[in-house]
């Protein structure tokens, strides 16, 4: 739907706001957990739970209440709710390849 996409010098991209949000959300949570690394330990499924929850919350709300016929999103709220939980889902993927990666080297040791 062209309404639900950006126009740049005049030609629509062929996404939506919302998924280029996610797109680059992933790029900038994947970066920022190679600066800030999660702690890997017994509790790691809860902060895994947490970051999911509080990533795509405010995109389950919008899309919902869109749905449902609440209110219309715009653009600029649909592209801060695909930032949001892009960048939740960048840091889970990028944790999990962490978790991957110890667990690995722990079995190799063995």
């Amino acid at each position: 739907m062209s309404e639900r996409s950006f126009f740049i010098n005049g030609n629509q991209m062929p996404i939506c706001a919302r998924c280029f949000g996610i797109f680059m959300g992933v790029s900038f949570g994947t970066i920022s957990s190679i600066i800030v690394k999660m702690r890997i330990d017994e509790k790691i499924h809860k902060r895994v739970l947490a970051i999911l929850f509080i990533g795509y919350a405010p995109l389950m709300i919008d899309s919902l209440g869109q749905i449902n016929g609440l209110w219309i999103s715009i653009n600029p709220i649909r592209l801060i709710t695909g930032v949001v939980a892009g960048i939740s889902f960048g840091l889970i993927l990028s944790t999990l390849i962490d978790v991957i990666e110890k667990y690995t080297l722990i079995r190799k040791t063995k």
